[in-house]
């Protein structure tokens, strides 16, 4: 996957870059985009991508909400990340004004996710591409992680 990655896991931020962080690790060649509001943690993902020699990397202290009404972030990304961020629906709806067409969201979901799927049918100009069932058996921990495609 060549092009651009943002990430928005936590509530509208990056908290601890989790999953983004990771996938610039494996993949460095994608340029990655992380907004968090909370200053603290803001700091905490410069300070970790300096000591992780991270290039290519822009960490915004800002809501990702904020960012929605820049032009320069609308359609610009391939992936979108989602941790915990809400509502299956509402974060295709933030999301989908940062892809492109033929963009991906990653959402890391639990527990009712069949429901928050099914209401996906009503928006437009996105499909589920994939779900895939993340089982961590050591916690006992069930999660999915979805896979949502922007189309037209």
């Amino acid at each position: 996957m060549q092009g651009t990655v943002c990430g928005f896991p936590g509530p509208f931020g990056s908290g601890a870059g989790f999953p983004a962080i990771p996938i610039k690790i494996v993949r460095e060649d994608v340029r990655l985009t992380l907004a968090e509001s909370i200053h603290k943690k803001t700091l905490f993902l410069q300070k970790l991508s300096e000591v992780l020699e991270l290039q290519r990397i822009s960490i915004l202290n800002q809501r990702a909400e904020k960012l929605t009404n820049q032009d320069n972030f609308e359609k610009k990304f391939d992936l979108v990340t989602a941790k915990a961020l809400g509502k299956l629906k509402d974060i295709v709806r933030l999301s989908r004004r940062f892809l492109k067409t033929g963009g991906l969201l990653l959402a890391y979901k639990g527990k009712g996710v069949k429901k928050e799927v099914d209401e996906i049918g009503s928006l437009r100009n996105c499909r589920i591409r994939e779900m895939v069932k993340v089982k961590l058996s050591e916690v006992d921990l069930l999660r999915w992680l979805v896979v949502v495609e922007k189309v037209g």
